[in-house]
């Protein structure tokens, strides 16, 4: 890895929580995904506790990469903020919480060499981002 595609990882220390964000993507002209040590050991006890979240989140940020921003506030009711931007207007829209959710979905669905712990955890992970990451829901959940 290196150049203008680089993923890294590092920490600002274990200063306080904002010394150390969960994760930083740049779209457009920068073309990064910063990682740091709270995206693989979450302190708080929320966000990418298990694997298959973890890739969902790499797809997501990788979608942003491919110049497709956010262009939507989170729902009513939304676990990510009701009102905040941040959320993407429709399933049609094709953006970052379409490709995160399918690839959960997938990994629900067809992964192999897995725990059924973690294909269900593939499963909840998918459906939270249906129901709440969609201005308009998609209308469907994975069963």
């Amino acid at each position: 890895m290196g150049g203008s595609d680089a993923v890294r990882l590092y920490c600002l220390g274990w200063v306080a929580e904002t010394g150390c964000a969960l994760w930083y993507g740049t779209f457009g002209g920068g073309q990064n995904v910063t990682l740091t040590l709270w995206f693989f050991y979450p302190l708080d006890g929320s966000g990418n506790a298990d694997v298959p979240s973890r890739a969902g989140t790499l797809i997501h940020e990788a979608r942003h990469i491919g110049n497709k921003p956010h262009d939507a506030q989170f729902p009513a009711g939304s676990v990510f903020g009701a009102g905040k931007d941040g959320a993407d207007s429709s399933w049609g829209f094709e953006g970052a919480w379409m490709f995160n959710a399918l690839y959960l979905w997938w990994f629900y669905a067809a992964g192999t060499r897995t725990s059924i712990a973690m294909r269900q955890a593939a499963k909840q992970r998918a459906n939270v981002i249906l129901t709440n990451a969609f201005a308009t829901s998609p209308g469907f959940v994975v069963t």
